[in-house]
């Protein structure tokens, strides 16, 4: 059997080598696909469907719907995603057919198709009605994948701070709940994604680097001030709730071996903003008293403070 290669139908010969799953070669081969859809037997032949695929074949209007009724909900294009026929679409797709010069009728036994329509349509067309929106949005990412993304930035760009916040929460809720539902799909895919880092050469390693570090970048430049609130409200309701854990954190992070060059490279970049603040901040004057006081007991007070303290000391225990 052929391969299907095709990631859009646009004939009604796709439709049938989508369903089959490629395109048959030889008698045996629609022999097996017919073995394995009997219904469809009672209406088409291994001939009918070589016509299909392989000419220009159509049905009479009068078997049209008989014929729907037994074709799948979907069908799979090359690159593994799922396309729906509609009823309408199947109409479309066989009125262009008959339009081609040289074009045949299928002939299918009037009584058979008559029997397969009333005892397949009516569940295909509610089952087609029930999931209408979900194969429709499906179709639509397929057919038109950049509008899908222009429609979806445009509708974000028009929302207010609150509605996003709230389509935000909607997202990591259904996320969450999606991951719960099916620890099978998300263990596969961690797996996908961890041979996919082994696998990568040092130049994808780079690459990918580079691309995180411009996205991290990008979006603390164009989210700073709510980052900047998320982490205060986040360090209040730590500081309320574990306020030792606080400040074991804080006391890790100040004494991190990159502190003091960390705070030196970013007073470099900022010097200008910082030394402004300083300037407008009252409390300046009072904080370098304090750090004036806390040098001088260093280097002067202190010395002779802890010395004397040590010759009281010793001089407590040689009286003893």
């Amino acid at each position: 059997m052929k391969e299907f290669t095709k990631n859009k139908i646009d004939t009604l010969a796709d439709v049938f080598c989508a369903w089959i799953g490629g395109i048959p070669e030889n008698d045996n081969e629609i022999k097996s696909f017919l073995n394995k859809n009997i219904d469809l037997t009672e209406l088409l032949n291994h001939r009918d469907i070589e016509h299909i695929v392989h000419y220009h074949a159509f049905f009479p209007k009068e078997t049209l719907k008989a014929v729907y009724s037994l074709l799948p909900p979907q069908v799979t294009l090359a690159d593994g995603r799922k396309f729906a026929i509609f009823e309408n679409t199947f109409a479309k797709l066989n009125k262009a057919e008959s339009k081609h010069f040289g074009s045949i009728i299928v002939n299918v036994d009037m009584s058979r198709a008559y029997a397969v329509f009333m005892r397949k349509y009516v569940g295909k067309y509610q089952h087609m009605k029930k999931n209408y929106n979900k194969y429709r949005g499906a179709n639509q990412k397929i057919l038109y994948p950049d509008l899908q993304k222009k429609c979806y930035h445009r509708r974000r760009a028009n929302m207010t701070p609150e509605e996003l916040e709230l389509s935000r929460k909607k997202s990591r809720e259904y996320r969450r709940k999606w991951r719960a539902e099916h620890p099978e799909k998300m263990a596969v895919e961690a797996e996908k994604q961890r041979t996919r880092r082994q696998n990568r050469s040092l130049l994808q390693v780079i690459n990918d680097r580079i691309t995180s570090r411009k996205a991290n970048r990008a979006y603390r430049e164009n989210n700073r001030e709510e980052i900047r609130e998320r982490r205060n409200n986040d360090r209040a309701r730590l500081k309320a709730e574990n306020p030792e854990l606080l400040k074991e954190m804080d006391r890790k992070h100040n004494a991190a071996a990159n502190r003091t060059q960390t705070c030196r490279t970013y007073y470099q970049k900022h010097k200008e903003e910082i030394n402004r603040k300083a300037r407008n901040n009252p409390k300046v004057p009072t904080y370098k008293r304090r750090y004036q006081n806390k040098k001088r007991w260093q280097e002067k007070t202190g010395v002779k403070v802890m010395s004397l303290l040590q010759a009281i000391i010793s001089a407590k225990q040689r009286n003893k």
